[in-house]
Formats: structure tokens, sequence, C-alpha cells
């Protein structure tokens, strides 16, 4: 470990005593269609007929596109507003669905980053007691997804190193996700007893793809509770982009519900960003950066009560995107590696003058290897 890191964990925990009261997600994907056509109707009658091989490969693009003005979804686009580029090359789209043409069922992995200037002091985890607002409003949001979307929880009780703990792997039965959250104080002691430092977001992301490897038709959201300071790991500039590139080679969308950050640390944080941005360290902006790439949104929260209102609002707006395919030629190898995509609007309004948008969309797809079967 870098003696910046050194420096700056000693640092931090000084922060815990001083700085702290009292110590208080679209999705890119290539689906591959290959079907047999035999060249004469009565192919079964003569068996040596030619066979002809169909393989499509198309890249899908779930975007959302706001309003800038009102933050609302914008839900009158057509396809000829949207402008797709496949590392700077423009694609011709292929195929096109508006919101409600087109739900896949949600995977949600819930993730509770419990340290004590993250959300720990929301979730009674230190001197504020647990009054279950926070508990409660997640809870109220779940129950609101259709029958088809499953669950997950997990959590880490600081992110400074503590090892992230599944309370419950993907479910459809509610119960089990409310009795999940009953256990998050003994959850929080077996992560923080933990031997070792770990990775937090490395193995809290690992620990996603595994929890929703066999799920290939549905659309997995990875929702991030804290307050907008960085794990530990995150805080090295050079990881952000291996997350990122790892979240979108498992068509995983990264999403965050962020506390306002403790007065004291806020100053600290922004004091800290310069003197460590030299060493290639940063205390806050990850959250927004993974958002960024994977084609997410970070959603501010003010009160314990709000969480269920912010996790809504990610849901709901994942279920208002748009659905852009475009054909990958024939011609084109499979090279293994990540393209870079934008995803570029531009439309009018009613009296013709261009309308200011915001795009969500991720930045980039990977194309399987050469004979290796795409997946969704």
């Amino acid at each position: 470990m870098s003696w910046g890191r050194q420096l700056v964990i000693i640092f931090v925990v000084f922060c815990y005593a001083t700085l702290t009261p009292v110590c208080a997600q679209q999705r890119a994907r290539i689906v591959e269609h290959s079907s047999k056509q035999a060249s004469n109707p009565s192919a079964k009658q003569e068996q040596s007929d030619e066979i002809v091989r169909v393989h499509t490969r198309v890249v899908f693009i779930d975007v959302l596109v706001k309003d800038k003005r009102t933050g609302e979804p914008v839900r009158d686009l057509t396809r000829d507003d949207f402008h797709v580029f496949d590392n700077g090359k423009p694609r011709t789209l292929t195929y096109f669905s508006r919101e409600g043409e087109v739900r896949r069922p949600l995977a949600v992995v819930l993730f509770l980053n419990l340290g004590m200037i993250n959300a720990g002091r929301y979730f009674g985890m230190f001197v504020d007691p647990d009054d279950g607002r926070a508990r409660a409003s997640l809870t109220a949001a779940l129950t609101k997804l259709s029958p088809e979307d499953e669950v997950a929880v997990m959590l880490t009780a600081d992110g400074l190193g503590a090892k992230p703990v599944v309370l419950t792997e993907l479910t459809h039965d509610r119960e089990k996700v409310i009795a999940a959250f009953a256990r998050v104080k003994a959850a929080f002691n077996e992560s923080l007893m933990a031997e070792g430092w770990h990775p937090v977001m490395t193995e809290a992301v690992e620990k996603a793809i595994e929890l929703t490897r066999h799920r290939p038709d549905a659309q997995v959201v990875f929702v991030y509770v804290s307050d907008g300071f960085d794990t530990f790991d995150m805080g090295d500039l050079s990881e952000r982009p291996k997350l990122a590139s790892k979240l979108i080679e498992h068509n995983i969308s990264f999403h965050a519900l962020t506390f306002r950050m403790l007065k004291g640390l806020a100053v600290f944080s922004a004091a800290a960003n310069v003197l460590f941005w030299p060493f290639g360290e940063s205390f806050t902006g990850s959250e927004e950066f993974l958002a960024k790439q994977t084609g997410g949104e970070v959603v501010k929260v003010r009160r314990p009560e709000e969480l269920g209102t912010g996790l809504e609002r990610i849901t709901n707006d994942l279920a208002a995107r748009y659905s852009l395919g475009f054909t990958l030629d024939e011609n084109e190898r499979d090279d293994g590696r990540m393209h870079r995509l934008e995803v570029k609007v531009k439309a009018r309004d009613a009296r013709g003058k261009e309308r200011k948008l915001i795009v969500y969309a991720r930045r980039g797809y990977y194309a399987p290897k050469q004979g290796i079967s795409a997946t969704k």
C-alpha cells in the first residue's frame, strides 16, 4: 500500500473522531439470432436439401432521455431523433421501441455502505437511534416492484476495507427482503470483524455479477446507498475505469442513492481532492463516474424516509427508457474488446427550437470473441 494511502487512512480515522458529530443504473447487449431455413418446402422428403444458416447479431442499448429544465423523462421521441456512434462510426438503427412496449424483469442488487461517515448513521449503526425509517422506506419502494422483479441485498460496515456481506440473494419474495433488513446489525458485525483488508466496491461488484449471472434476460441494476464519500478502492483513479468496464461487460447499470455529506467531511473532501489528485487519489466523484459510464443515475436524498422515493425514481426511470438496436454486419469480426458507444439525441419542440435534453446511456459494449456465443 502506498504512503499516500496510509496517510489517507490515518487522516480519515482522525476525521471519524473530529468531524463526525458524537461519532455519528439501457443496457447495451449483443443478441445473436441463429436460424435454419430449408431451400425446399418439402425438406422432409428431400433430406439432402441445402441448409441455409442465418446469423443476426444486434447490439441493444437502453436509453433514458430527460428534459434538462424539468428533469422529467421525455416520452415522445422518434427513431429519427436518435443518433448512435460505435467507435465513432455512425450506426443505422434497425430496432426501436418506446416506454412500455418492451419491459424486461429487473434484478436489483441493493448495496448499503453502513460506514460511520456514510449511511450507517441512518440505519442506527452508531449514535443515532434506529427508528426504522430507512428500512421502512426502502421496503415500501421494493414492494411496489412488479412480481417478476427480483431483489438482492448486500452491505459493508465500512468503505475503508470492510468485507461486503450478502444479506439475501436475488429473490421474488419480498418477505425475505424484509427479513434481510432485520439482520442488518448482525451482518454489520460480520463485515466489520472479517479478517484482512477488502477492496470494497470491487468485491461488491464481483458479488453482484455472481448473483445475477443466471439472469441473462433481466435488466441488472446495482444501487449503491452511501453519502458520496468514496470507498477506498474507488478513490484510486486508476480503478474507476476498471470497475466501469467490468460493469459494462456484465450488462450492469450503476445507480446511487446519496445522502448529504457531513459538513466537516465535505470541506475535508474538497481540500483533499486538490491535494491528492496529482497522486491518482480522490475522495469523491466515483458514483457519478460509474453511473455516467454505465447509463445509471445518482439520486440525492436528505432524510432516511426519502430512500424509498429515490429508489422509486430509479426504477420508474428504468421503465421510461427507449430500446435502440443496430445490426452488426456479417463481415465484422468479434474481437472481444469493448467498443465505445455514444448516443446523441436531436429533437425540436413545437416551435421548431432545439430541445435541451440529458441522455443516459452506457458508454460501451463488449463484442464476444469469434466463435463464442453472444449473450443478452
